[in-house]
């Protein structure tokens, strides 16, 4: 089964702001009804950290040493809650790019186009392998990814723009040619000057 990686139009600051906007009350009130049907499958833990992001808001996340709850908390939100709003509502994710590749795709294009390029671009483009957390230096505490496949990652608006750019500036081979879906993404969020979030699943 391959792991496959899409993109989203997310907020300026990439992944934060979007999910602070959202229907928080809403997503409590699902979680507190598929905890109770799959116990086994939710976290209380991370039921109660999203009561004191809507009492507390970002700090309730930033102050938090739960990480594992944070992250849990994100991928039951991009990839389950909002998979059950109509496609109207304003938090609808929206596709930066339509094409779902795979990671694999992703990093055998990468790893040929990186060579000589900005070393800046080339670990924002590392996200997609790693995810990306809030609020923490990934490299010490790195996304907590239950079953080793599911991640989330982001890019700001200012980290879109120079990933655009420099897919943009460069002349993709065949080999590179996945990439095109890449700079799509980056493009359309670029042109709305906002971020992207990026889902791996």
């Amino acid at each position: 089964m391959s792991i496959l990686v899409s993109f989203f139009i997310g907020a300026p600051d990439g992944l934060l702001s979007h999910f602070l906007s959202g229907p928080l009350h809403d997503f409590y009130g699902w979680y507190c009804q598929v905890l109770e049907e799959s116990p086994d499958e939710f976290s209380p833990a991370a039921l109660h950290l999203l009561r004191q992001v809507i009492n507390d808001g970002a700090i309730a996340l930033e102050r938090t040493s739960d990480f594992k709850s944070v992250d849990a908390l994100l991928i039951d939100f991009y990839l389950m809650f909002t998979e059950t709003l109509p496609d109207n509502h304003a938090h609808y994710l929206t596709y930066a790019n339509d094409s779902w590749l795979s990671l694999y795709s992703y990093k055998a294009a990468i790893d040929i186009w990186k060579v000589g390029k900005e070393l800046a671009v080339v670990e924002l483009l590392n996200y997609m392998y790693t995810g990306r957390p809030l609020f923490r230096d990934s490299g010490v505490y790195p996304f907590f990814s239950g079953d080793g496949i599911v991640r989330l990652a982001y890019w700001t608006a200012d980290e879109t723009l120079a990933i655009a750019q420099a897919l943009t500036d460069s002349t993709l081979s065949e080999n590179e040619s996945r990439l095109h879906n890449l700079a799509s993404a980056a493009n359309k969020a670029a042109e709305q000057q906002t971020g992207i979030i990026i889902v791996v699943a």
